[in-house]
């Protein structure tokens, strides 16, 4: 198995057929 990391601006979504591990939000606003 492997992780995948996506980093996008929080007004954005993002589609996976994987579920969510965790959410980090930076300073910039990015998810």
């Amino acid at each position: 198995s492997y992780n995948i990391s996506i980093k996008h601006h929080a007004n954005y979504i993002t589609l996976s057929n994987m579920p969510m591990c965790e959410v980090n939000m930076d300073e910039n606003n990015m998810q």
